[in-house]
């Protein structure tokens, strides 16, 4: 977490490795789009995409992107609160950003999705240890 903040800190490497030309194919693909997690973050806090990455590219280093965070008149431990309790969930039946969790689960799983991939967290957190335990 950066700033209290579930996403943030993941958004803010992920900018740097854009700006670097290092982010993977599949993460261009997704980066800031409306309908990912990206997308999601950017509606529960009223951000628009060339803001914050415009504030992230700028700012010297994870502290000064807090405060910038923090600076914001829609953020407040309230709107954090909620994003917490929300991302997690993000492509869950019944939550927010399910179909395209579905596009991106049969895309990289094909029809056989490891168990139990059903969120997007889960997908990440998959992908990138290869565990398949719970995020």
């Amino acid at each position: 977490m950066l700033a209290g903040c579930l996403w943030l800190p993941r958004f803010v490497d992920k900018v740097r490795a854009h700006r670097d030309g290092r982010l993977p194919a599949d993460y261009r693909l997704a980066f800031g789009h409306p309908r990912g997690v990206d997308g999601h973050f950017f509606r529960h806090f009223g951000f628009q995409r060339e803001a914050i990455v415009a504030a992230i590219a700028t700012a010297p280093d994870d502290p000064a992107v807090a405060t910038w965070f923090l600076g914001q008149p829609t953020v407040s431990p309230t709107s954090i609160e909620g994003w917490n309790a929300l991302a997690p969930n993000i492509g869950r039946e019944g939550q927010p950003g399910r179909e395209a969790f579905l596009f991106m689960r049969r895309r990289l799983y094909g029809d056989q999705p490891p168990a139990p991939v059903e969120s997007a967290f889960e997908a990440i957190y998959f992908d990138e240890t290869g565990s398949k335990d719970r995020v």
